[in-house]
C-alpha cells in the first residue's frame, strides 16, 4: 500500500460505556458485529481507516479509543500527544455522561500546549445511542440540551448511533472532521514556516512520524503493543522532535 498524503489522529473521550470502542470499530474494522458487546476498554486501544479526501489527497486515520476515566495519566499524555483533535463522546440515555462533558474539556484544555494538541486542533461533541431513546422513562438527554453546549463552544450539533447508523453516515462525520484536521494542519504549517524562515513539513508539528506510526498491513492494536513500538522507537531514533508521542 502506498503511503497516505498525510496521518490524522483523533482520541475519542467519554465516561464509560458510552459507544467509543462500538464508533472507532464500527468504521475501522470490517469484521465487528456492532450487536456484539465491547468489554470495557483497558488504558487505550486505536483503530485505523485510509479516507480519500475531497481534494484528491489521503489520510489514515487514527481512532484512539481512551478509557473512561477524567484523569492526567501517563496513557492520557501518550494519546494526547500530537493529536490533530478530539472527539468527545456522550450516551444520550446517560445524563450523567452528558454532565461529565465539562470534566472532559478542562482536561482536553489542559493538553492545549504545543507538546500535545496545541492551539488550534478540530473538536467535535457526539450524542450517541440514539437508537435506545427510552420516551417512556424519559431519562434521554434532550436534544436542546445537547445543542446548547454545541452552541457554547461554536460547533455543529452531531447526534448517531455507533450501533445502528449507516457505515456511510458514521464515516462522512469522521471525513469531515479529518478535513478540518488536515485544514488546521497546513495552517499551522504555513504559520510556522513564515515564522521561522524556513522549509517546514507539510504536516509540521503534528504529523506522525511514519518510522513508528505508519501500519502497513494491521489497521488495529492494543495499548501495550503500542507502547512497546513507541519505547522501540525512541530507543532507535533517540529523539522526539517529530515523533507522533515526542
Amino acid at each position: 500500500m502506498e503511503k497516505a498524503d498525510h496521518i490524522v489522529k483523533f482520541v475519542i473521550l467519554g465516561d464509560l460505556a458510552v459507544g467509543k470502542t462500538t464508533f472507532a470499530k464500527r468504521i475501522c474494522d470490517p469484521s465487528f458485529n456492532p450487536n456484539s458487546s465491547c468489554l470495557p476498554t483497558c488504558c487505550a486501544e486505536f483503530q485505523q481507516i485510509r479516507l480519500d479526501i475531497p481534494d484528491g489527497s489521503t489520510a489514515d486515520v487514527q481512532l484512539w479509543d481512551l478509557e473512561g476515566k477524567c484523569e492526567k495519566t501517563a496513557t492520557t499524555n501518550m494519546c494526547m500527544r500530537g493529536a490533530h483533535g478530539v472527539i468527545l463522546m456522550y450516551d444520550i440515555t446517560q445524563p450523567d455522561s452528558f454532565l461529565s462533558l465539562s470534566r472532559w474539556m478542562q482536561l482536553v484544555n489542559h493538553y492545549t500546549d504545543e507538546k500535545f494538541l496545541g492551539p488550534k486542533f478540530m473538536l467535535a461533541i457526539v450524542a450517541n445511542k440514539t437508537d435506545v431513546f427510552d420516551f417512556l422513562k424519559n431519562k434521554h438527554v434532550q436534544v436542546e440540551d445537547g445543542c446548547a453546549v454545541c452552541d457554547k463552544y461554536e460547533l455543529p450539533y452531531v447526534s448517531l448511533s455507533a450501533s445502528t447508523s449507516s457505515l456511510e453516515q458514521l464515516t462522512a462525520h469522521l471525513l469531515g472532521w479529518t478535513v478540518q484536521a488536515v485544514e488546521h494542519s497546513i495552517a499551522e504549517s504555513e504559520t510556522r514556516k513564515s515564522r521561522e524562515g524556513a522549509a517546514v513539513p507539510l504536516d509540521g508539528r503534528s504529523l506522525l512520524d511514519e518510522s513508528f506510526t505508519a501500519l502497513d498491513t494491521d489497521s488495529t492494536g492494543c495499548f501495550f503493543s503500542c507502547l512497546k513500538r513507541y519505547v522501540d522507537w525512541q530507543l532507535a531514533n533517540d529523539s522526539d522532535e517529530h515523533g507522533c508521542f515526542g
